[in-house]
């Protein structure tokens, strides 16, 4: 099971996706070994600009000390969209524990 999640992170990640209004449902969801990030969007799949802009604001949160996505082998971290973007992410969300997800963001209108 994946370590705690620190809730400094959780609200730093929360206030990075406050100007996103494209960003409608932001959760973190335990895996074996490690969180995954899990992004649903207004539309699917995300705008290329959009995705930009969420590296910019979500890159340093995701590398941060006290991020609860660790790096995995090939140097990345765990965000992805919702609903997934390919056979290999479908695999990958399928296999996490959504019982345990926890909302970090939610755009509220």
């Amino acid at each position: 099971m994946a370590a705690p999640v620190r809730e400094s992170w959780a609200t730093a990640v929360h206030q990075a996706l406050a100007g996103f209004h494209d960003v409608l449902v932001c959760q973190l969801v335990p895996g074996e070994a490690r969180y995954e990030l899990v992004l649903t969007t207004r539309t699917s799949p995300p705008d290329r600009d959009l995705v930009g802009e969420l590296w910019r604001a979500l890159g340093p949160l995701l590398a941060r000390e006290d991020s609860a996505l660790a790096e995995d082998e090939f140097g990345g971290y765990g965000w992805h969209f919702y609903p997934p973007l390919g056979a290999t992410e479908k695999e990958l969300l399928q296999r996490l524990d959504w019982s345990h997800a926890v909302v970090v963001h939610e755009f509220v209108d």
